[in-house]
């Protein structure tokens, strides 16, 4: 009995360090983003940029260059798309 208590004390105890990531849109292939950027950061996959902007509740959108090996986050979206060979964009979903 005891060492159910400590599991679910530790579980509730542990429950805010776990972070819920947004939801975003499907991913854009051959497409670049553009708008307010927030930050550039050297990160080549799709997945890396994705984790580094759901840190950031201020990026609202990414694209990243894997031929430069740069992932561009974005405040904001300007305007529309632009087809881009070697970039992969995707956006959060804001309800």
């Amino acid at each position: 009995m005891k060492n159910i208590i400590k599991c679910v004390l530790t579980s509730i105890l542990m429950l805010p360090a776990i972070s819920f990531s947004a939801n975003w849109s499907p991913v854009e292939n051959e497409v670049s983003i553009n708008g307010q950027i927030y930050a550039i950061k050297k990160l080549r996959s799709v997945d890396a940029c994705k984790n580094y902007a759901d840190k950031h509740d201020k990026a609202i959108a990414f694209t990243v260059n894997a031929k430069a090996g740069k992932c561009i986050t974005f405040k904001n979206i300007r305007g529309s798309v632009t087809a881009k060979d070697g970039y992969t964009s995707q956006r959060k979903i804001i309800d």
